[in-house]
């Protein structure tokens, strides 16, 4: 957890900590017996490059270190370069590469600089205020139009210099250009199930016009999943997301989405389904905010030197973000009137009755009520469905009744037991053994597929090209040949 300065007690304190706290530099660093950590740099508070008047760090918890030293660098120039060394019996050991650096604002902040690891440099800064300076409930003037961004750690601005990430310009664009208020009540590790469970306590005492939702595949799991649970991953981010949707009609504002961005962990597979939900999120009718084509390398990671960790952008990605919103969206009309997208509101009673299909739309019901019952179940992590995909179009995703095909070729498939890597991949994934339906008016309605022991298809299915069906498990076959309805 970030480190967060004992709050003072009373409001003389609180004026004399604010007068004179500028900077703290906090490093994580492992160290021999006898060594301590250094931090000099070009600043005379900083030591001038003086190895003997280096500013020690004092330990906040091993491995963690931070400056007790409160340094004021104002009026130092627009940035002060530095270094991270240790002193110890063996003499001065130099972090290795180019000097940090860390920006001098003029407005006088309180910041901690975090840099990570020692001998890790990263090529900006990242360093948050001491106090939380988010805007207040009570700051929202009466009649103010107001816009609340939910998300994660990246809505929330985490990477950028002084967590002034996309949101946080957006809110500096739309109060200068608009009037507008912007609230960002983001929560650092939120995924769709987490920000679904707070929304009506972070959203609501808002009563915002405007909702912008910013969440990750990568906080559902994409990055770091097994080959087999991606699909099923997915599926619960889109099917999250258009709950979320409803969640923002419900309380009569309007929804913006924050498109899907890089992740230095994606892999070409992974990189197809992020652009598939791009893509998806696209058909559903409401504004979305594409960031993808402003920092996709082409490989579905960041692009160079937008960047600060393998999940988050730096300040320059953030500023990528930003520019990429398109402000009109907000723009308020000619006569002074309502913003384009607060007046869209008039024709949202219509939302629900709109069809919004996600990437494996088939397996929509089977997959939300599977989660709800296992999270019941069990606390933590759920695995709710796996999947077998083969490369090149044909995917499918089961839950513990369901079985969901989809075929994205052009050529017609055949399922049975002769396809050795489908049946291990089913037998891997515990499909159960019964006899499997299908009822839901696509191109294999009526079909049937036996499934045995072991995940072995004891009959044939040929699935026509464009298929999307669902096969509900109708019998349960137990181990002893016996069946019983489902």
């Amino acid at each position: 957890a970030a480190w967060r300065p004992r709050a003072p007690t009373h409001h003389s304190e609180v004026v004399r900590r604010r007068a004179r706290r500028m900077y703290r530099f906090h490093l994580q660093c492992h160290t021999e017996w006898g060594e301590s950590v250094f931090l000099v740099g070009s600043a005379p508070c900083l030591g001038s490059w003086d190895v003997e008047k280096a500013v020690p760090l004092s330990v906040m918890g091993y491995p963690q270190w931070m400056t007790e030293k409160e340094m004021n660098l104002i009026g130092l120039g627009p940035r002060v370069e530095y270094k991270y060394l240790k002193k110890g019996p063996g003499g001065v050991h130099w972090e290795e590469g180019p000097n940090r650096h860390v920006p001098v604002d003029p407005d006088n902040p309180h910041v901690v600089v975090f840099d990570d690891v020692f001998g890790k440099i990263r090529p900006e800064a990242f360093g948050m205020e001491e106090r939380d300076d988010r805007p207040k409930l009570e700051d929202l003037r009466a009649g103010q139009k107001c816009v609340v961004v939910i998300g994660s750690s990246v809505a929330e601005g985490y990477n950028a210099w002084r967590k002034h990430g996309w949101a946080w310009r957006l809110g500096e664009a739309l109060r200068e250009k608009y009037g507008y208020f912007l609230a960002n009540v983001s929560q650092c590790g939120a995924n769709t199930a987490v920000t679904k469970a707070r929304f009506a306590e972070a959203v609501g005492p808002w009563k915002p016009d405007i909702v912008i939702i910013g969440l990750s595949l990568g906080n559902e799991g994409l990055a770091h999943c097994s080959p087999g649970e991606r699909r099923a991953l997915q599926h619960i981010f889109e099917t999250g997301m258009l709950d979320l949707l409803r969640m923002v009609v419900a309380i009569n504002a309007v929804p913006v989405l924050g498109g899907v961005y890089p992740n230095n962990d994606y892999c070409p597979e992974t990189y197809e389904m992020l652009k598939e939900t791009n893509r998806t999120m696209s058909s559903w009718g409401v504004p979305v905010l594409d960031w993808l084509s402003a920092l996709d390398d082409g490989r579905g990671r960041w692009k160079p030197g937008t960047w600060h960790d393998h999940a988050h952008p730096n300040t320059e990605g953030h500023r990528l973000m930003f520019e990429a919103v398109d402000l009109s969206l907000f723009d308020p009309a000619p006569a002074g009137d309502e913003p384009e997208l607060i007046r869209r509101r008039s024709s949202l009673n219509q939302f629900d009755r709109m069809e919004r299909k996600t990437s494996h739309s088939a397996l929509d019901p089977e997959v939300v009520a599977f989660k709800e019952e296992a999270m019941k179940a069990a606390p933590g992590p759920v695995d709710i469905a796996r999947s077998f995909d083969d490369g090149r179009g044909f995917s499918l995703v089961h839950s513990s009744w369901a079985l969901s095909i989809r075929n994205k070729t052009e050529f017609e498939y055949k399922m049975s037991g002769d396809w050795g890597a489908l049946c291990e991949a089913l037998r891997a994934a515990g499909l159960g053994r019964g006899v499997y339906l299908c009822r839901d008016g696509s191109a294999l309605d009526g079909a049937v597929l036996y499934v045995w022991n072991e995940g072995i298809l004891a009959n044939e299915l040929k699935v026509p090209p464009g298929a999307d069906a669902v096969f509900r498990r109708v019998i349960v076959l137990s181990d002893n040949g016996g069946a019983g309805a489902k």
